[in-house]
């Protein structure tokens, strides 16, 4: 035996209205649509009712009415069906015998009224009824002349300013530029027929009066106060005031609270506290007032001396006042030298100290023995840079630096001479300018080994345009010069060539150690004096006429004599070493 089940198809989906139609409102004459938006299982049938009675042919999500008349208002109702159900929502209409178009009149601002540039101005219409108004839309007018002033053509041009759909219908323009505008609205009804208001003239003119602004409520200027903020008030006062603010110690400005009478409870940080009021108006102008106070918080500055020296005036353990500025000098003892300030970052290698206290602030002076007596003489060399000789960056360098480490001496650069001084600190550097009016000036950098006696002082050179080596070597003294010249044997090694020659020969001595040469392809022209080191070479420079290579080079002296033991000793020539080279 079989069974057969046989089971029906479930109901169709029931239709649901998601978008019902909506009540309108219409002028006489007018066209007006409702429209529905439904959902469920197809088909779905679409019936229109107006009153509770069927409309004809009315079978569609939307109903068309055309040219509307008070007759017609009243309830419409659409039904949504299907085999499953129906839903239905409804909406009414309502049709003014209105025929005639609202009136608009500009009531803001006045005829011939007169606003400064970027300044708020406030636009406002009045309709003669708001019941069929659709929108009122604002417009400024401004004419442009195209060609001459004789023959042209004024041409306006119109722009929208922008538009408001309720009551009151009003807006705000703020214009960026001076001229002459007319203004007008126009209002648009439920027919979209339109009407324009009468122009109003208004003039946009620059604004330079700046904001008057006072205080009522302030401390005295440069009060020394207690408490971590202050409170200023006062007043403010422009046809056209923006805004009144605040800057502490030039920072950004914060609003103040009120405008035209205003308040700040302003919060101080410790020492100098500078504040400025501002007022500005839309223009642009705007009015100061400057105030200064200062927070008086106290903390404690400690002082150490580290090595043999001095700090006065003696500020250990002091409360002193937080954002003050303060003095104290370092002074070394007999053999010492200072040798900088640690805790600060500013003038930390000058004696003289001035600083701004901080909170529980440490400072320490560093001291040492003095480390310049090896390094005291007379030193002189050759500048000039090896990959790239040029007369502008080529040159002859002598310094004598004291037992205190002071040092002064002259430069000379394309055949010009310029005087220098200044001071090694306790690393053995210094960097000085050296003035060549109406030329750039050239900087120096010295760096002298304070620890090994090396006899040599290095350094760069430059302009800004070039840069160049140096190295300079401390002088021999007058009888190691005699025996070096007693029995010379000469190389010479130019700075622009790689090979030796025996181009150059020395015609002087002078009382001072100093050695003078002579070229010998040129022998009208002679060297600069110049010392001769320990190891026995002489930097020489040739003056020429500004722009043009001086003959420049290292002239290396080898000399024989004999000993205590009576025996002979040679000192080798070896190789003639300068700036720059391998």
């Amino acid at each position: 035996m079989v069974n057969i089940v046989v089971s029906a198809p479930p109901p169709p989906g029931i239709p649901v209205i998601t978008s019902p139609p909506t009540n309108q409102v219409a002028i006489a004459g007018s066209t007006v649509t409702f429209r529905v938006t439904a959902s469920g299982d197809p088909p779905l049938a679409y019936q229109w009712f107006f009153n509770g009675s069927s409309l004809s042919g009315q079978t569609s999500e939307t109903l068309v009415l055309t040219g509307v008349q008070p007759g017609d208002s009243g309830t419409y109702t659409i039904r949504v069906g299907n085999p499953g159900g129906s839903a239905q929502a409804s909406a009414t209409l309502t049709v003014n015998s209105q025929t005639s178009v609202p009136t608009v009149v500009l009531v803001s601002p006045t005829n011939g009224a007169s606003f400064a540039v970027n300044s708020p101005v406030p636009l406002r219409a009045v309709v003669s009824s708001d019941a069929s108004v659709s929108k009122v839309e604002f417009f400024a007018v401004h004419y442009v002349l195209a060609g001459s002033p004789d023959t042209g053509a004024i041409f306006p041009v119109v722009e929208k300013l922008g538009e408001d759909l309720l009551f009151p219908y009003e807006i705000t323009w703020s214009p960026s530029a001076t001229n002459r505008y007319d203004l007008f609205s126009v209002v648009t009804d439920l027919a979209g027929q339109t009407n324009t208001s009468p122009n109003v003239a208004v003039s946009i003119v620059a604004d330079s009066q700046r904001p008057i602004l006072s205080l009522t409520l302030s401390p005295p200027n440069f009060s020394r106060l207690r408490t971590s903020t202050v409170t200023l008030a006062g007043r403010a006062a422009d046809e056209n005031l923006a805004r009144v603010e605040y800057s502490l110690n030039e920072g950004f400005f914060q609003p103040v609270n009120g405008l035209e009478v205003w308040t700040a409870e302003i919060p101080l940080v410790p020492g100098t506290n500078v504040i400025v009021i501002r007022a500005s108006d839309s223009a642009g102008n705007f009015s100061d007032i400057v105030r200064t106070f200062i927070y008086v918080v106290l903390s404690p500055l400690t002082v150490v001396v580290e090595g043999e020296g001095t700090v006065s005036p003696n500020l250990n353990g002091r409360q002193l006042e937080i954002g003050r500025a303060y003095r104290l000098v370092a002074t070394p003892r007999a053999g010492n030298i200072f040798a900088g300030w640690e805790g600060v970052e500013e003038g930390a290698n000058k004696p003289a100290l001035l600083f701004q206290m901080q909170p529980n602030l440490v400072l320490t002076s560093h001291f040492i023995p003095n480390p310049f007596g090896p390094a005291a003489g007379t030193y002189n060399g050759l500048l000039f840079n090896s990959a790239n000789v040029v007369p502008e960056g080529s040159g002859f360098l002598r310094a004598t630096v004291s037992r205190s480490g002071s040092f002064s001496g002259f430069l000379i650069v394309d055949s010009r001479g310029y005087p220098f001084a200044g001071r090694l600190d306790y690393r053995g550097e210094a960097t000085i300018p050296v003035v060549r009016r109406p030329l750039r000036p050239v900087v120096l950098h010295f760096t002298a080994n304070l620890t090994n006696g090396s006899g040599q002082i290095n350094g760069t050179a430059t302009d800004g345009t070039w840069t160049s080596l140096f190295t300079i070597e401390k002088r021999a003294s007058l009888a190691r010069t005699r025996q070096i010249l007693s029995n010379p044997f000469l190389a010479f090694r130019r700075v622009d060539s790689p090979t030796n020659s025996n181009e150059v020969k020395p015609v002087a001595l002078k009382a001072s150690g100093a050695l003078i040469f002579q070229l010998l392809s040129a022998p009208t022209r002679f060297s600069l004096p110049a010392f001769a080191s320990t190891a026995g070479d002489v930097p020489l420079y040739f003056p020429t006429v500004p722009g043009r290579l001086p003959v420049m080079g290292f002239a290396q002296l080898v000399y024989v004599y004999s000993g205590q033991s009576g025996g002979e000793i040679v000192l080798p020539p070896g190789p003639v070493v300068f700036p720059g080279s391998p």
